[in-house]
């Protein structure tokens, strides 16, 4: 199923990861620092998080198709390139994703009668979590921009046809 509806499936798949994997990081970062959102969450911080990653290696399994189905340029493979370093990111965020909520559930076990060490660990794992979750965003955005430039480069002029300015 290379095509839904004439399109190729990578096109399609591609947004869900653009959208969602984002969003996923943002609510690991802020659910690492922010107790009453991780308890109103919940398990939908990791499943949303979990289900952004697995939706990668089908996104870049679907682009291979295309790759081999368009003109050959180093914009394509460039896209091709920064397509398969967003897998490691995801992967570590979907981790770090269970661990923030497991965190959530042994810090929320032992209200009150939590130690210095475990204070410490807290915001270790936090600092991690931002930064991954950092990481992930940066991946997805430089993958998605070298798509569109491989997708668009020379085939949208800036000025407008017809206009009268063709001097």
């Amino acid at each position: 199923m290379n095509e839904i509806n004439g399109l190729p499936t990578h096109v399609l798949l591609v947004h869900a990861v653009v959208v969602l994997l984002p969003l996923a990081a943002v609510l690991v970062g802020v659910t690492a620092w922010w107790p009453t959102l991780r308890r109103k969450l919940g398990m939908l911080t990791p499943l949303l998080t979990v289900g952004a990653t697995v939706l990668v290696p089908l996104t870049t399994h679907y682009g291979e198709w295309l790759e081999g189905h368009v003109p050959h340029s180093d914009l394509v493979e460039k896209h091709a390139q920064l397509g398969d370093q967003i897998l490691p990111w995801a992967l570590a965020l979907s981790a770090l994703s269970v661990a923030v909520w497991l965190w959530g559930r042994y810090v929320d076990a032992h209200d009150g009668t939590r130690s210095r060490r475990d204070r410490w660990i807290g915001i270790a794992g936090a600092i991690v979590t931002v930064a991954v979750a950092a990481g992930t965003i940066v991946a997805v955005v430089r993958a998605g921009d070298s798509g569109a430039q491989a997708t668009w480069d020379g085939k949208v002029s800036t000025q407008q046809s017809g206009d009268g300015d063709d001097d």
